[in-house]
């Protein structure tokens, strides 16, 4: 797991993966246990509990499995969060309770200096306890109820002209969060695209999906008020032509209409419908792009609603 830690200001003791497993009567026995009930299809082979003594000095314990474990820790208040960490897609930063977050790892893609890309998480499932006072020479049990902290959107066109000419199409999304931030339970800096493909369907109609953190806005963000998500859509004909279509999504993303849970893997699944991609019947224009996108003739267009 890419398990990449960033510091900011906030205590300069810090002490990460270093947990005291002391066993003198300082210490109080916590067995720590991971409730998945509100989860569905859960998938975890490692978890770390990150905690908080007062709420700063994180102290990080690995945890094989997802049901949870025994910590020995020093009398006293403490702050946790708890996180799935067998991913290799996310990186956590932070110095205390309040700042710690799962973030995106960043992605270099070519010819689009404009945004800043991240890989496409992977599932992200997170828990916390505030102010939970461990007793030392004591044998205490912590529940920590886990949530799902990454969505997955679905994107489906319909009435895709000329389908059967095309070779590939690639999708960028951007104004997405770039990171999630437990305390707050929610994403935070919507500064970030991602890449994903898109797969067809049927004769006419392509499907994509990809995953985020948290579903833009949310309660408890920094979201700002003219947050826009625009969806760009990259096209490669069979001879070898280019094109590119923008969408405005961002009512879709921020005020979802539609919403299901994958039988698979349990993820909450939004889905937005788009109607028409008018690719030329005889494409002109040839390599414009490469996947890593270079300059495209552009049209935009709009969303069909829902």
């Amino acid at each position: 797991a890419l398990l990449l830690l960033l510091f900011t200001a906030c205590q300069k003791d810090l002490c990460y993966n270093h947990p005291h497993n002391g066993t003198d009567e300082n210490h109080g026995r916590l067995h720590v246990v991971f409730d998945w009930s509100e989860t569905q299809n859960p998938m975890a082979s490692e978890m770390h509990l990150v905690t908080f003594p007062g709420g700063r000095t994180p102290v990080t314990y690995p945890l094989t499995g997802m049901d949870g474990g025994d910590v020995s820790l020093w009398g006293g208040n403490y702050w946790f969060v708890a996180y799935n960490s067998d991913t290799e897609t996310t990186q956590t930063r932070g110095t205390c309770y309040d700042d710690f977050e799962i973030c995106g790892v960043t992605r270099t893609v070519r010819s689009i200096a404009d945004l800043h890309f991240i890989w496409e998480p992977e599932r992200v499932w997170v828990s916390t306890a505030q102010d939970y006072p461990v007793v030392a020479n004591t044998e205490q049990t912590l529940p920590m109820k886990m949530w799902a902290a990454t969505y997955q959107y679905t994107f489906l066109i319909r009435n895709v002209a000329n389908l059967d000419r095309v070779a590939s199409i690639t999708a960028t999304l951007d104004g997405l969060a770039e990171c999630y931030r437990p305390s707050a339970r929610g994403p935070l800096n919507y500064t970030v695209a991602e890449i994903f493909s898109f797969h067809k369907v049927d004769a006419s109609s392509i499907r994509g999906t990809l995953r985020v953190f948290g579903h833009s806005p949310e309660e408890n963000t920094d979201a700002p008020e003219d947050l826009a998500n625009q969806l760009v859509i990259y096209v490669t004909m069979d001879n070898g032509a280019d094109y590119s279509f923008t969408y405005d999504v961002t009512e879709d993303m921020q005020n979802p209409s539609s919403s299901s849970i994958d039988e698979q893997t349990g993820e909450v699944i939004i889905d937005i419908q788009i109607e028409d991609i008018p690719i030329p019947d005889q494409p002109t224009t040839t390599g414009l792009f490469d996947i890593d996108i270079g300059d495209f003739d552009t049209e935009e267009w709009d969303v069909f609603p829902n």
